[in-house]
């Protein structure tokens, strides 16, 4: 695999990691164990949150935020055969390499975010669950990231073009979505009927949602939804 490097953006979680204390890193995990998975990070870290609550909310959700992060990296190097350990090894390693001014590391913390790195990737359902999941939903070429509507009034001039004979309502519909690393956008235009099939395609798809469910419910296998 490659090198691993520490982004700058990861300096204060990793901080924040190794400098938690004894018993409030044995109730991070412990929090960990308890918290229910989720199919969106910000509702789990604040599960995680709700059952630590001696620990400050911005540094979990800034530890659990690289975590997943992390988990990106951990499944190539797996991929590459590299354990747990190993990894959480590597990571160490590039920490130390990475201590500056900026980015305090003493000896003893590459064996702190070694070990704690470990504990953490290991044995913690819901954080697997968790992880597991939002790999399913990412593992797709292109990912949806929010939409929006313009409406306009568009005139109809006559043919000389010195006045307006009539008028059409045009709908510009734009979805910004995610493909190999890059923020992109679609755009497509709609008229009034087009906005109503849209309606209706989206209403089938709650509803054959709420089918599905009733089924995993049934079955007895737990659903994860980004609004949970």
């Amino acid at each position: 695999m490659s090198a691993i490097t520490i982004p700058k953006s990861a300096y204060s979680a990793i901080q924040s990691l190794i400098h938690l204390s004894a018993p409030d890193f044995e109730a991070f995990l412990e929090a960990l164990s308890r918290a229910e998975p989720s199919l969106d990070q910000d509702n789990f870290w604040e599960h995680v949150a709700a059952h630590a609550k001696q620990i400050d909310r911005t540094v979990i959700k800034s530890i659990l935020h690289e975590i997943f992060q992390m988990d990106t990296a951990r499944e190539r190097a797996a991929t590459d055969g590299l354990t747990t350990d190993e990894f959480a090894e590597s990571v160490a390693e590039a920490a130390a390499s990475a201590k500056s001014d900026k980015f305090p590391f003493e000896d003893g913390d590459r064996k702190i975010l070694k070990d704690r790195l470990v504990r953490i990737f290991e044995g913690k359902k819901g954080l697997k669950t968790t992880m597991k999941a939002m790999g399913v939903v990412l593992d797709q070429d292109r990912i949806f990231y929010q939409a929006r509507i313009l409406t306009d009034i568009r005139p109809v001039f006559n043919e000389d073009g010195d006045s307006v004979d009539a008028a059409v309502i045009v709908h510009n519909l734009r979805i910004h979505y995610g493909q190999d690393s890059d923020h992109k956008d679609f755009y497509v235009a709609l008229d009034t009927r087009d906005i109503q099939s849209l309606r209706e395609v989206l209403d089938r798809a709650d509803a054959k949602a709420k089918c599905l469910q009733g089924l995993l419910k049934t079955s007895g296998v737990s659903y994860l939804d980004a609004e949970e």
